[in-house]
């Protein structure tokens, strides 16, 4: 399977569905794609794996297939087919994980990618490259909250790391997964 994962108007594509942060030199899954949901299978749902944690590495809440396995007390969580989403007992948005709609398995005809490419110095170049690529499923992260010692804001048009300033409108190919390190995130 390929996916593309947005952090903000950030986009990665890569075919395992992984989020590692580095600590002690070892890599540790985040965030991790377990199932997408499928229009024409019945009882498939968006299912993921994720581990949030506050400044102080106190866990916020643990999903295992969007399941809490341990949690914060006054946790407010979201399912279904589609989305994923945690709040706090102030209606704060803590991390939102949604699979967006695709009209076509091809990478290229994906909207918001296709808007970057137009603009682009090289978007014939970057056309080309991305025309055979398919794609399973999209999905867009926003919220805030910690990965490891990293600090993340996410809203729907920039990323912050640790408060370095926004990223946005990027795209890379993160074939083996997407780590967050000091400074940003590297494939």
């Amino acid at each position: 399977m390929n996916y593309l994962i947005m952090l903000g108007s950030n986009m990665f594509y890569g075919s395992n569905g992984v989020i590692s942060y580095v600590n002690n030199g070892k890599l540790v899954d985040f965030f991790k794609i377990r199932e997408i949901y499928k229009e024409r299978s019945t009882g498939s749902y968006l299912a993921i794996d994720c581990d949030i944690r506050d400044a102080g590495n106190k866990r916020i809440i643990k999903l295992a297939k969007n399941n809490p396995v341990a949690s914060s007390d006054g946790l407010k969580i979201h399912c279904d087919k589609r989305l994923t989403s945690v709040e706090d007992l102030n209606g704060d948005l803590i991390i939102k994980i949604e699979q967006l709609n695709l009209k076509s398995n091809r990478l290229i005809d994906f909207e918001p990618l296709r808007g970057m490419i137009l603009n682009h110095p090289f978007g014939d170049h970057i056309k080309n490259d991305l025309a055979p690529r398919e794609i399973s499923a999209a999905l867009r992260i926003t919220g805030h909250f910690n990965v490891g010692p990293h600090e993340l804001l996410i809203e729907d048009d920039y990323l912050t790391v640790d408060n370095a300033g926004k990223l946005m409108g990027n795209f890379k190919s993160a074939e083996q997964g997407i780590v967050l390190q000091q400074g940003g995130f590297s494939f």
